[in-house]
Protein backbone atom coordinates (compact mmCIF):
# COMPACT_ATOMS: atom_id res chain seq x y z
CA UNK A 1 0.00 0.00 0.00
CA UNK A 2 1.26 3.08 -0.74
CA UNK A 3 0.53 5.35 1.87
CA UNK A 4 1.99 8.47 0.47
CA UNK A 5 -0.51 11.25 0.38
CA UNK A 6 0.12 14.13 -1.78
CA UNK A 7 -0.91 17.44 0.17
CA UNK A 8 -1.99 19.37 -2.60
CA UNK A 9 -4.24 17.25 -3.56
CA UNK A 10 -5.83 17.10 -0.04
CA UNK A 11 -5.55 21.31 -0.59
CA UNK A 12 -7.25 20.71 -3.48
CA UNK A 13 -9.66 18.30 -1.98
CA UNK A 14 -10.31 20.83 1.00
CA UNK A 15 -10.57 23.39 -1.73
CA UNK A 16 -12.96 21.63 -4.01
CA UNK A 17 -15.20 20.13 -1.00
CA UNK A 18 -15.31 24.22 -0.02
CA UNK A 19 -17.07 25.11 -3.56
CA UNK A 20 -18.70 22.05 -3.47
CA UNK A 21 -20.61 22.52 -0.06
CA UNK A 22 -20.61 26.35 -1.47
CA UNK A 23 -22.81 25.55 -4.44
CA UNK A 24 -24.55 23.07 -2.18
CA UNK A 25 -25.85 25.65 0.10
CA UNK A 26 -26.32 28.28 -2.78
CA UNK A 27 -28.66 25.70 -4.46
CA UNK A 28 -30.60 24.94 -1.06
CA UNK A 29 -31.67 28.48 -0.66
CA UNK A 30 -32.66 28.74 -3.91
CA UNK A 31 -34.63 25.62 -3.52
CA UNK A 32 -36.02 27.38 -0.05
CA UNK A 33 -36.68 30.73 -2.24
CA UNK A 34 -38.84 29.04 -4.70
CA UNK A 35 -40.63 27.20 -2.52
CA UNK A 36 -41.43 29.83 0.20
CA UNK A 37 -42.28 31.87 -3.37
CA UNK A 38 -44.91 29.26 -4.35
CA UNK A 39 -45.90 29.26 -1.23
CA UNK A 40 -47.18 33.23 -0.96
CA UNK A 41 -48.16 32.16 -4.89
CA UNK A 42 -50.16 29.81 -3.47
CA UNK A 43 -51.59 31.87 -0.19
CA UNK A 44 -52.82 34.60 -2.62
CA UNK A 45 -54.08 32.66 -5.19
CA UNK A 46 -56.34 31.02 -1.59
CA UNK A 47 -57.34 34.49 -0.59
CA UNK A 48 -58.29 35.24 -3.86
CA UNK A 49 -60.43 32.36 -4.45
CA UNK A 50 -62.11 32.53 -0.86
CA UNK A 51 -62.55 36.46 -1.23
CA UNK A 52 -64.76 35.16 -4.71
CA UNK A 53 -66.41 32.35 -2.33
CA UNK A 54 -67.42 35.37 0.17
CA UNK A 55 -69.02 36.93 -2.69
CA UNK A 56 -70.70 34.55 -3.98
CA UNK A 57 -72.15 32.89 -0.45
CA UNK A 58 -73.17 36.33 0.10
CA UNK A 59 -74.94 36.56 -3.40
CA UNK A 60 -76.53 33.19 -2.78
CA UNK A 61 -78.11 34.51 1.03
CA UNK A 62 -79.38 37.36 -0.90
CA UNK A 63 -81.65 35.01 -3.03
CA UNK A 64 -82.05 32.63 -0.05
CA UNK A 65 -83.32 35.17 2.02
CA UNK A 66 -85.63 36.72 -1.69
CA UNK A 67 -87.09 33.17 -1.59
CA UNK A 68 -88.01 32.60 2.17
CA UNK A 69 -89.72 35.98 2.01
CA UNK A 70 -91.75 35.28 -1.22
CA UNK A 71 -92.62 31.68 0.90
CA UNK A 72 -93.62 34.05 3.30
CA UNK A 73 -95.97 36.16 1.24
CA UNK A 74 -97.20 32.88 -1.18
CA UNK A 75 -100.57 33.53 0.45
CA UNK A 76 -100.86 37.04 -0.28
CA UNK A 77 -99.27 36.82 -3.92
CA UNK A 78 -102.01 34.01 -4.68
CA UNK A 79 -105.06 36.74 -3.68
CA UNK A 80 -102.79 39.08 -6.31
CA UNK A 81 -102.91 36.26 -8.72
CA UNK A 82 -106.64 36.16 -8.27
CA UNK A 83 -107.51 39.77 -8.28
CA UNK A 84 -105.29 39.79 -11.18
CA UNK A 85 -107.18 37.21 -12.86
CA UNK A 86 -110.45 38.73 -12.36
CA UNK A 87 -109.40 42.17 -13.69
CA UNK A 88 -108.38 40.45 -16.93
CA UNK A 89 -109.98 37.26 -17.59
CA UNK A 90 -108.79 34.70 -20.74
CA UNK A 91 -111.85 35.46 -22.51
CA UNK A 92 -113.95 38.41 -23.19
CA UNK A 93 -117.38 37.24 -21.88
CA UNK A 94 -119.38 40.16 -23.43
CA UNK A 95 -122.65 38.89 -21.34
CA UNK A 96 -120.91 39.54 -17.76
CA UNK A 97 -119.91 42.62 -18.91
CA UNK A 98 -123.36 43.46 -19.74
CA UNK A 99 -124.63 42.08 -16.44
CA UNK A 100 -122.41 43.98 -14.31
CA UNK A 101 -122.93 47.25 -16.35
CA UNK A 102 -126.41 46.69 -15.77
CA UNK A 103 -125.83 45.84 -12.33
CA UNK A 104 -123.93 48.89 -11.59
CA UNK A 105 -127.00 51.50 -12.07
CA UNK A 106 -129.50 52.04 -9.04
CA UNK A 107 -132.81 53.75 -9.26
CA UNK A 108 -131.62 57.35 -10.82
CA UNK A 109 -130.99 56.08 -13.76
CA UNK A 110 -131.04 53.05 -16.78
CA UNK A 111 -128.85 51.76 -19.31
CA UNK A 112 -130.04 52.50 -22.78
CA UNK A 113 -127.75 50.55 -25.02
CA UNK A 114 -124.64 48.90 -24.43
CA UNK A 115 -122.51 48.86 -27.77
CA UNK A 116 -119.23 46.73 -27.91
CA UNK A 117 -116.71 48.14 -30.56
CA UNK A 118 -113.67 46.96 -32.83
CA UNK A 119 -111.64 45.02 -30.25
CA UNK A 120 -107.69 46.37 -30.33
CA UNK A 121 -105.12 43.69 -30.15
CA UNK A 122 -101.95 44.17 -28.39
CA UNK A 123 -98.78 42.33 -27.14
CA UNK A 124 -100.23 40.81 -23.76
CA UNK A 125 -103.53 41.90 -24.14
CA UNK A 126 -107.25 42.63 -26.08
CA UNK A 127 -109.02 45.97 -25.32
CA UNK A 128 -112.65 46.33 -26.17
CA UNK A 129 -113.93 49.48 -26.54
CA UNK A 130 -117.47 49.44 -25.06
CA UNK A 131 -120.07 52.59 -25.76
CA UNK A 132 -122.87 52.94 -23.05
CA UNK A 133 -125.90 54.77 -23.19
CA UNK A 134 -127.08 56.15 -20.13
CA UNK A 135 -130.24 58.30 -19.49
CA UNK A 136 -131.42 59.35 -15.49
CA UNK A 137 -130.00 61.63 -13.03
CA UNK A 138 -126.24 62.66 -12.33
CA UNK A 139 -126.33 60.75 -9.07
CA UNK A 140 -126.85 57.90 -11.09
CA UNK A 141 -123.71 58.85 -13.87
CA UNK A 142 -121.58 58.72 -10.90
CA UNK A 143 -122.36 55.69 -9.64
CA UNK A 144 -122.06 54.19 -12.51
CA UNK A 145 -118.57 55.30 -13.04
CA UNK A 146 -117.68 54.85 -9.28
CA UNK A 147 -118.83 50.88 -9.86
CA UNK A 148 -116.93 50.98 -13.15
CA UNK A 149 -113.65 52.57 -11.21
CA UNK A 150 -113.86 50.09 -8.92
CA UNK A 151 -114.93 46.95 -10.03
CA UNK A 152 -112.77 43.78 -9.77
CA UNK A 153 -112.59 44.05 -13.72
CA UNK A 154 -109.75 46.28 -15.42
CA UNK A 155 -112.00 48.97 -17.15
CA UNK A 156 -110.91 52.33 -18.14
CA UNK A 157 -113.62 55.48 -18.81
CA UNK A 158 -112.20 57.02 -22.36
CA UNK A 159 -114.82 59.69 -22.29
CA UNK A 160 -117.95 61.36 -21.18
CA UNK A 161 -120.33 63.39 -22.99
CA UNK A 162 -123.10 64.72 -20.87
CA UNK A 163 -125.73 66.44 -22.33
CA UNK A 164 -129.65 67.05 -21.25
CA UNK A 165 -131.95 63.74 -20.96
CA UNK A 166 -135.48 63.54 -22.77
CA UNK A 167 -137.63 64.77 -20.02
CA UNK A 168 -135.25 68.26 -19.29
CA UNK A 169 -133.34 68.46 -16.50
CA UNK A 170 -132.70 66.76 -13.74
CA UNK A 171 -132.91 64.57 -16.20
CA UNK A 172 -129.57 64.14 -18.22
CA UNK A 173 -128.13 61.27 -20.92
CA UNK A 174 -124.86 60.79 -21.07
CA UNK A 175 -122.09 58.93 -24.10
CA UNK A 176 -119.91 56.26 -21.61
CA UNK A 177 -117.20 55.21 -23.75
CA UNK A 178 -115.10 52.64 -21.38
CA UNK A 179 -112.87 49.65 -22.67
CA UNK A 180 -112.81 46.39 -20.78
CA UNK A 181 -109.57 43.85 -20.88
CA UNK A 182 -108.77 40.24 -21.67
CA UNK A 183 -105.85 38.53 -21.85
CA UNK A 184 -104.27 38.02 -25.36
CA UNK A 185 -104.20 33.68 -25.93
Amino acid sequence: MNLNIDIKSIKLNKKARTILFIIAGFLLFLLLFYVTYMQFQSLADSREELAYEKENLSEEKSELAWLQELKENESLMKEQITVLQNALPESSEKSNIIRYIRGSIHSSGNILDINFESQVSNENYIEQPIHIVFEGRYEGLVSLINNLNTSPRAFRIDEIEIYSGSEGLPQIMADVYVSAFYLNK
